[in-house]
């Protein structure tokens, strides 16, 4: 019933275009690329706030230093922290972040 309703519409629409002159065609596409302006500015202001508010969040961020990433796997070379190493008993260490 609802695509019923959207053919009907859309035929009507197709007839009222074919119908019309072309300075109303010009006034119609006139009127839609205003509203477009409109809507894209709108969208840039709204972007441009959200940037300068994460950009203020940003600034009060205080640098933590983890060290060097001094460890390597033995299984597939990756660099990791000695602080994210599980000791699992005796010699045997494993990386946290990986599953071998």
């Amino acid at each position: 019933m609802n695509s019923l309703r959207t053919s009907q519409y859309n035929l009507r629409r197709r007839e009222q275009r074919a119908r019309e002159s072309l300075d109303e065609r010009f006034q119609r596409r006139s009127a839609r690329n205003a509203a477009d302006r409109l809507r894209q500015a709108r969208a840039r202001s709204d972007q441009q706030m959200a940037n300068r508010v994460n950009s203020q969040a940003e600034t009060n961020v205080s640098e933590h230093d983890c060290g060097m990433m001094t460890e390597i796997c033995n299984f597939c070379q990756a660099l990791y922290w000695r602080n994210e190493l599980t000791e699992s008993g005796g010699n045997s260490r494993s990386f946290k972040g990986i599953a071998h």
